[in-house]
């Protein structure tokens, strides 16, 4: 049985795949510091955001970045929530910009959306929740 399902849990998404839950156990109690799976439970991948992701080979941030060249961005991710992109921010010092999650906006239900801003810019009207 193999689902398109997903559902959040507090480190990421968990994907429905109950007929792969060996496949998973295995590449559970291979990687280093892992236990293997119990007899008879369900092994399920969760899907987590790599911050690394969002840091250039210079390690500077991409964001910070291409706000330097843009006026925005829309960024959609299926794992970049709030609180990963508020650290980010925080992390780089990435203060001259402002975003809003338009998630709910745009009623998406599997990923998250956000619109970074040059901040000074005239802010246009956006009817997402101010982040930054």
């Amino acid at each position: 049985m193999v689902s398109p399902l997903r559902f959040q849990v507090a480190d990421g998404h968990v994907f429905a795949q109950p007929a792969l839950s060996d496949y998973f156990a295995a590449l559970a109690s291979t990687s280093e510091g892992q236990a293997p799976g119990l007899e008879g439970s369900v092994s399920l991948p969760v899907r987590v955001f790599d911050p690394a992701t969002l840091v250039t080979t210079r390690g500077t941030s991409v964001l910070g970045e291409m706000m330097h060249r843009v006026d925005y961005l829309v960024i959609e991710d299926a794992d970049l929530r709030p609180r990963a992109l508020l650290a980010h921010l925080r992390r780089f010092d990435v203060s001259d910009i402002v975003v809003f999650a338009m998630t709910s906006t745009m009623r998406l239900t599997g990923n998250y959306a956000y619109v970074p801003l040059r901040r000074g810019d005239l802010l246009p009207r956006l009817e997402g929740d101010r982040l930054a």
